[in-house]
């Protein structure tokens, strides 16, 4: 506290002149006493001489003079060092404290200073992290093809993120941003719905989460979907609106063609059953009616009836065929060739005597593919036969074949790989778009006659073999059918055609594995037929046992034909590894009216050396049993 109050002026000035007048004050009275002193002695002494007088009244005037001296002299000097000294030592109090409060200052400015570079920093690292954010979020957007939006709804203005424009297929000065202008973005078969789904979800509080098209600028349809949550004030009346869009075009896509192949799945269960069964019966027709033409006359009327009865069986295999077609499993029994040749092949049969014809835009060099050339030929045949229907006057089916590499990301729903695109583009009536969602779907159809099998049997014989096959028309332009086949690498093999209708006769010993009764029957007098003797079993426990009899007794059989499945026994399946036990180079030959199961497609793999599918003709019999007994 006493070095706070020598550092006031004033304070100073009362620490030098209070003493001060003091010493002046005690001068005087000292000054005055001497006087009343030196005349009191004065008046009672004798007179003195002059010189004696003056001498004494010389002394008697300095004797002021020493306390004048004091006084106005030594005494300031004193007093002016004194106040100096106390001054210096004020002031470097003074001074000492200032820089101690300098110090404390500078360090709480440097303490001030650090707590506002870390928060700096800190607003630097969350305005940076908050960037990150929202490029993120963009990008997120931009992948997930999900934008957000806000609508105030008192003053209809919308706001929309940059990835609704991108969905939209628009720039923002090309947008009202007013709900208005949304409505008139929506695919105008759309627009009642949208805006009735706004209205519930703004007036009865109902959820808004809706899907619906979209028609962009340049005329392409997209499917968003859009979710939304709605403010209102206190009056319960709505004010705002905020919610998302996301193009879900893709999605929808993959959906639709998940649920086509369920559908035909589902009926596949039902159909492979029906077509097994009835294979076995057309193998007995289509066996005895080729014994019947065999044992005729060339020139014998009943000929011609035989002939057409076999052509009969031969449509209703056609048809067991695209029954088995919908089979779950099943498997097509490929072989490496030029999509090309047989698209020519088949279009120019389906269209012969009509008054439609087709033109080829074919690309250099197409890539072979691997497939059942029976099933592409009937999908071929089926969309020409539609794209014919379509023009009833006639016109010009265009027929496009190219080669094209899909990348991971495609929206077909594709593996990566190398494809065959085939398009078929009619100049017909074109399909309606409520018809076109149902086009593949199995028994649609909308002609009197048509079955509904025609475009569902081509779909799932497409898919079995890794394809796809789309659809794009609008009604009184046209249609156009895409087909994408995987291609191959292997090259194509030319195959000889071979002219002769005769049968090839053999000789050898064959045992015929079949549960159905009339066909080991109809198989003894068939083989005996083509000079070969047969014994029958009635399931593969039989067959093992008539095997391992045969080989014993030192005539084995050259020759085994079995059926895939014996309901209730031992199937071809089981029966070829116990078979194979007992005699390694054994030459079995499968047989089933189940023909796209996969060991159809690939029996090699399961130990036979060849297949034939039910019902097959006494001709195709002889080339199969004269190829594997001759291997």
């Amino acid at each position: 506290m006493a070095d706070r109050e020598t550092k006031d002026p004033k304070e100073l000035k009362k620490i030098v002149t209070v003493p001060l007048r003091l010493l002046l004050l005690t001068t005087f009275f000292i000054f005055t006493a001497e006087l009343c002193v030196i005349y009191a002695i004065f008046s009672y002494l004798p007179p003195l001489p002059v010189f004696e007088e003056t001498l004494i009244d010389s002394l008697l005037l300095t004797i002021p003079v020493f306390p004048l001296l004091y006084l106005f002299l030594f005494r300031p000097l004193l007093l002016n060092i004194t106040y100096r000294k106390k001054a210096e030592e004020a002031l470097e109090r003074s001074y000492h404290n200032l820089e101690i409060r300098i110090n404390e200052r500078t360090a709480e400015l440097a303490n001030t200073v650090k707590a506002l570079q870390a928060e700096i920093a800190e607003r630097m690292g969350i305005e940076e992290a908050l960037k990150k954010n929202r490029a993120s979020l963009v990008e997120a957007q931009k992948i997930a093809r999900l934008g957000n939006w806000d609508w105030d709804i008192v003053n209809n203005t919308l706001h929309w993120s940059d990835e609704i424009y991108r969905i939209f297929g628009i720039k923002p000065d090309e947008f009202g941003a007013t709900y208005e202008s949304f409505v008139n973005f929506v695919h105008p078969n759309d627009r009642e719905f949208v805006k009735n789904a706004v209205n519930m979800a703004l007036y009865a509080k109902r959820t808004y989460n809706i899907d619906h098209r979209i028609v962009r600028p340049d005329g392409t349809e997209r499917i968003v979907h859009e979710q939304a949550d709605i403010k209102f004030n206190e009056a319960g009346n709505p004010i705002y609106m905020i919610g998302t869009v996301q193009d879900v075009t893709d999605t929808r896509k993959m959906e639709a063609e998940f649920l086509k192949t369920h559908k035909l799945e589902s009926i596949g269960l039902l159909a492979g059953g029906i077509a097994h069964d009835f294979n076995n019966i057309l193998t007995v027709i289509l066996g005895n009616i080729s014994l019947a033409k065999g044992s005729l006359d060339s020139k014998d009327k009943l000929l011609k009836k035989l002939t057409a009865a076999e052509e009969a069986v031969e449509r209703a295999q056609g048809l067991t065929r695209q029954l088995l077609t919908f089979s779950k499993g099943g498997t097509p029994v490929r072989e490496t060739a030029s999509i090309v040749e047989l698209l020519r092949d088949s279009a120019g049969f389906a269209l012969m005597g009509s008054m439609t014809r087709c033109e080829y835009i074919v690309n250099n060099d197409i890539w072979p593919v691997e497939i059942d050339v029976g099933q592409i030929n009937q999908v071929i045949h089926n969309l020409i036969i539609n794209a014919e229907h379509a023009m009833p006057e006639g016109g010009t089916i265009t027929i496009t074949i190219e080669n094209i590499d899909i990348g991971i990301e495609n929206a077909l729903a594709l593996k990566e790989g190398r494809y065959i695109k085939v398009s078929v583009k009619d100049c017909g009536t074109g399909i309606s778009e409520e018809n076109l969602p149902k086009i593949f779907d199995p028994y649609f159809t909308t002609k009197k006659a048509g079955s509904g099998l025609g475009l569902a049997t081509s779909y799932s014989i497409i898919k079995k073999h890794g394809g796809l096959i789309t659809v794009e028309s609008e009604l009184g332009n046209g249609a156009t059918f895409y087909i994408y086949l995987p291609a191959s690498d292997k090259k194509v093999t030319e195959k000889g055609k071979n002219s002769e209708e005769a049968l090839l006769d053999g000789k050898g010993k064959i045992l015929v594995m079949d549960d159905e009764a009339t066909i080991r029957e109809l198989m003894l007098d068939l083989l005996n037929r083509l000079g070969y003797e047969a014994e029958l079993a009635k399931d593969g426990s039989e067959a093992i046992e008539k095997y391992k009899g045969a080989k014993k007794s030192g005539r084995p059989f050259d020759a085994v034909i079995m059926d895939l499945t014996i309901p209730g026994g031992m199937g071809g399946k089981e029966a070829i590894k116990q078979l194979r036990e007992i005699d390694p180079r054994i030459k079995a030959i499968v047989s089933s009216g189940y023909h796209n199961d996969p060991i159809m497609a690939e029996y090699e793999r399961y130990g036979f050396k060849d297949v034939m599918a039910k019902p097959y003709t006494v001709k195709k019999l002889s080339e199969v049993l004269n190829k594997v007994i001759k291997s």
